[in-house]
C-alpha cells in the first residue's frame, strides 16, 4: 500500500378546535395544497431536471409527468400576499409548506387555487445522535462491516460507486470539507451539489457530526504504507448531493417538508439513491402526532414522498430505526414504505442488534428488508479520528454503498429489479422475519443475479509490486484482463497501453486512475491479440515514464 496523506379538505367549522390549535395567533406549520400546477406549458423538462436526471428516467421507462413540473410561484406568492410565509414547495405534492396562524390558515384555505391546508403532525426523531467511544486506531478498520456484503471482493475488482451519485440527507455535515477521510471527495469535486434545508443556505459544513459519520461511512477513504490501519468506505469512488434536513435545534421534529423538498433537489440534480440516516416515530404523547397505527407505509407524509422518489426511479435506503425495545411494530416512517429499502443492524456476527426497529408495519407488511452490520461500526469522526458506534444509522450507509458499487457494474438496473436482486442475495431470504427481513446481503451474489458472468479475482497479500501494481489473470485466455493500481492520494488522466515485443503498441485506451484502488478492465484481449508475451503499461498524460508496466502473456 502507498502512503495518503438528510385542509381546507378539513372543514371550516374545526378551525377552531385543537387540531389547529386554542391560540387563533400563535403561528404554526401546514401544508398547502393547491389545485392544479397552473401555466407549465412554456416548460420543457430540461428547464427543471438536470441531464442525468433525465437519463435516468429514460434508461428506466419513467415518462415526465406533472409530478415532475415546478409549483406555481404566483400560487405561493398568492398565499403570502394574505399573510402566510411559505417555506419549502414540493411539486409532488404540489403543495408549499408555510408558517401561519390559524386565521390566516382559514384565509388561504379560502382562496380559489387552493385545494386543503392541513397542519403538519409532529413525531419524535427517532435516531439515536450516539457519543463514540474512541478506540484509537485499529487494524483493518472497516474490514469486517465490507466482509460481511462481500464489499471487500466487490472493491478490489474495481467497484466503490464511480459514476453512482449518492443523496445522503442528515443533519448537517460539520468540518466533512476538512475532513482527511473526506479529502478525495473534494481533490476529485465529486460532491456535486449541496443544500441546507434548515437554514436555506448552500453551506452545510458548519453544523451537525451525525451526518459527517453516516458520510464517512459511504465516502470514507485512507490508506497507509504496508500498514492494514486502512479505511474504506461502502462507495468511496461515487459522487455526492449532500442535504442539511433535520434540525437539531428544535424540541420536538417538523422535517418532513425539509426532506421532501431534498429528496425534490436531489431527484433533479441527478441523484441514482436516497440514503437517510434519520426516521420519524409516531408517538401517542405528542398531541396533533402520529401514532404507531400511522407507521402504515401510507399515512405519513414524508413515507408518501419516499415512495414518489422511488416512482421517479429513485433507490430509496433508509434506517429502519432504533426502537426495537417497542418490539414489534417499531419500524420508523419513511422506512415504512412498500418502495423503501429499509435497514436493520445485526453486530459483526450476525445477530439481532437489541435497539433495531422490528416489523412488521401497521397494515403487515415485512420490515426491515435487509439488515448490516450497525454494532461497533467503523466510522470516522468530525475531528477525522477512527472510532465506532451503534444505530442503524450507520447500517443503512453500508447498504446504500453495496447499492451504488452494484449499481456502477449495472447501470442500466432499475430501482426496482435492484431490490429484487438485494433481498435475494440475502442470507435469509427462504425464510424472512420481521427482525432480520431477508437478511444479510451479498454483493457478487447480487451481481449474478443480475447476469454478471464473469468471475471475481483479485491479488492476494504481497502480489502488489512495489509502485503498487498488478495484473490478473497472467496468462490470459479468453477472459478479461483486469488491471490493478493503487494510486496516491490526487488522482490523475492516463493511458492504458498494451505493446507487444517488438515496441509496437496494440491496445490503447483512456483511464481516469481516482485516488485509491483501481481496476480496469480490458474485454477479451485473447479474442483480439496474436497469442504471445506483451507489456501493459500504465501512463500518465502529464508524464513519459509509465508509472507501471507489467508482463502478460496470451493463449488463445
Amino acid at each position: 500500500m502507498k502512503a495518503k496523506n438528510l385542509l381546507i379538505g378539513l372543514l371550516l367549522g374545526l378551525v377552531a378546535t385543537s387540531a389547529w390549535g386554542q391560540d387563533i395567533h400563535k403561528k404554526n406549520k401546514y401544508w398547502v395544497f393547491f389545485t392544479d400546477k397552473n401555466d407549465t406549458q412554456h416548460l420543457s423538462p430540461s428547464d427543471f431536471l438536470s441531464p442525468k436526471a433525465l437519463e435516468r428516467r429514460s434508461r428506466q421507462g419513467i415518462a415526465i409527468d406533472q409530478k415532475d413540473y415546478p409549483v406555481s410561484t404566483a400560487y405561493v406568492n398568492g398565499i403570502a400576499e394574505v399573510g402566510a410565509s411559505p417555506l419549502h414547495a414540493s411539486k409532488w405534492f404540489n403543495a408549499t409548506s408555510a408558517e401561519m396562524d390559524a386565521e390566516t390558515a382559514a384565509e388561504v384555505a379560502a382562496l380559489p387555487f387552493v385545494r386543503k391546508v392541513q397542519p403538519i403532525k409532529m413525531a419524535r426523531l427517532d435516531y439515536e445522535p450516539v457519543t463514540p467511544t474512541r478506540i484509537g486506531y485499529e487494524p483493518g478498520h472497516t474490514e469486517r462491516q465490507l466482509q460481511m456484503l462481500g464489499l471487500d471482493v466487490m472493491h478490489q475488482n474495481g467497484y466503490n460507486g464511480t459514476g453512482v451519485t449518492i443523496a445522503v440527507m442528515d443533519n448537517g455535515f460539520v468540518d466533512a470539507d476538512q475532513n482527511l477521510f473526506l479529502e478525495h471527495l473534494f481533490v476529485d469535486n465529486r460532491v456535486v451539489a449541496t443544500y441546507d434545508f434548515v437554514n436555506n443556505e448552500e453551506d452545510v459544513y458548519n453544523q451537525g457530526s451525525h451526518g459527517t459519520w453516516v458520510l464517512s461511512i459511504i465516502a470514507g477513504w485512507y490508506e497507509n504504507v504496508y500498514d492494514s490501519l486502512n479505511f474504506y468506505g461502502s462507495a468511496h469512488g461515487a459522487s455526492f448531493i449532500l442535504c442539511h434536513t433535520e434540525d437539531d435545534g428544535s424540541e420536538t421534529t417538523r422535517e418532513e417538508d425539509n426532506w421532501i423538498a431534498a429528496a425534490e433537489f436531489s431527484d433533479s440534480a441527478g441523484a441514482d439513491i436516497l440514503s437517510t440516516s434519520l426516521g420519524y416515530l409516531g408517538m401517542t404523547d405528542i398531541p396533533n402526532g402520529y401514532t404507531l397505527n400511522d407507521m402504515d407505509g401510507n399515512t405519513t407524509i414524508i413515507t408518501r414522498g419516499a415512495d414518489i422518489a422511488a416512482s421517479r426511479g429513485l433507490i430509496v435506503v433508509n434506517s429502519a430505526g432504533n426502537s426495537g425495545s417497542l418490539g414489534a411494530g417499531s419500524v420508523t416512517a419513511p422506512a415504512d414504505g412498500d418502495s423503501v429499502i429499509a435497514v436493520g443492524a445485526v453486530t459483526e456476527t450476525g445477530s439481532l442488534a437489541g435497539f433495531s426497529s422490528q416489523g412488521p408495519t401497521a397494515d403487515g407488511r415485512l420490515k426491515p428488508d435487509i439488515v448490516a452490520m450497525g454494532f461497533l461500526t467503523g466510522f470516522v469522526s468530525t475531528g477525522s479520528g477512527l472510532t465506532r458506534g451503534n444505530g442503524t444509522s450507520f447500517s443503512c450507509p453500508l447498504i446504500s454503498g453495496l447499492i451504488a458499487c452494484v449499481l456502477q457494474a449495472q447501470p442500466n438496473t432499475g430501482n426496482m429489479e435492484m431490490y429484487r436482486a438485494l433481498i435475494e442475495s440475502g442470507d435469509r431470504f427462504d425464510n424472512p422475519t420481521n427482525q432480520f427481513g431477508y437478511g444479510i446481503p451479498n454483493g457478487p451474489t447480487m451481481m449474478t443475479r443480475l447476469g454478471y458472468t464473469g468471475s471475481f479475482g483479485f491479488p492476494q497479500d504481497g502480489t502488489l509490486d512495489e509502485n503498487g501494481g498488478f495484473i490478473f489473470p497472467n496468462p490470459v485466455i479468453l477472459s478479461d484482463l483486469n488491471v490493478v493500481y493503487d494510486n496516491e492520494w490526487q488522482g490523475f488522466d492516463g493511458t492504458l497501453d498494451i505493446y507487444n515485443m517488438q515496441g509496437r503498441r496494440v491496445f490503447t485506451q483512456s483511464v481516469r486512475v481516482d485516488p485509491f484502488y483501481n481496476v480496469f478492465r480490458i474485454e477479451s484481449p485473447g479474442t483480439r491479440l496474436l497469442p504471445g508475451s506483451y507489456v501493459v503499461r500504465l501512463q500518465r498524460t502529464d508524464q513519459r515514464r509509465p508509472v507501471m508496466s507489467k508482463k502478460l502473456l496470451i493463449f488463445n
